[in-house]
């Protein structure tokens, strides 16, 4: 892992290496995403007053696959067409409100909290994507709603999890971090932690 991974805030690049990847899994993983950003959203829909049709969704941009699967996923727009006075044709793309970004801020928040562990290397992450939410109108309204905050916090715990308990993934990496390898450091330091108890005792 590479202290200096940019955070690019239009992406939410995933890597996976596994013994197998069986549609369930796959399913699984996107399904949970796909939920977490209609979460978000649904609650910017309804503070801003947008339809659901002007608001953008959750795109696969890229995977490549071999014996590992990477996913870009990206914020996709469908630009709206229309003509002015003039009859001119008039094309309006929004501009993005950073889900991707949101979203894997959630979710390496959803490893610390499904983890429960200090990791130096982790925080660092976590507060460079908090740097660039900094700049997000989006992350400024979910801010002031304590109650959506903490379903959607809820709600990336509950992808981890699912994440965590799959025993055919190997590697399981989101901005540069690997949550199986948290995983295993975590579960290794508490046994060590135990048998320094019991070597006292």
């Amino acid at each position: 892992m590479n202290d200096s991974t940019q955070v690019i805030p239009n992406t939410l690049d995933i890597y996976i290496k596994y013994e197998r990847l069986t549609v369930r899994s796959l399913t699984d993983l996107c399904s949970g995403i796909a939920e977490l950003a209609d979460i978000v959203l649904d609650f910017y829909g309804n503070v801003t007053g947008s339809l659901p049709n002007q608001l953008p969704a959750i795109e696969i941009e890229e995977a490549h696959t071999g014996e590992s699967i990477k996913i870009k996923f990206g914020e996709g727009w469908l630009p709206s067409v229309s003509s002015n006075e003039d009859d001119d044709i008039v094309i309006d793309v929004p501009k993005k409100l950073g889900i991707p970004l949101l979203l894997g801020y959630l979710l390496l928040n959803g490893v610390k909290a499904t983890i429960n562990m200090h990791s130096t290397y982790l925080d660092n992450q976590i507060k460079q994507v908090e740097l660039q939410l900094k700049k997000n109108e989006l992350q400024d309204k979910l801010s002031k709603s304590k109650k959506s905050s903490e379903v959607l916090q809820k709600k990336a715990v509950n992808v981890v999890n699912t994440i965590i308990q799959n025993n055919d993934y190997r590697s399981f990496v989101i901005y540069d971090i690997d949550i199986l390898t948290l995983r295993h450091d975590n579960n290794h330091n508490c046994s060590d932690s135990e048998d320094d108890e019991t070597t006292k005792r």
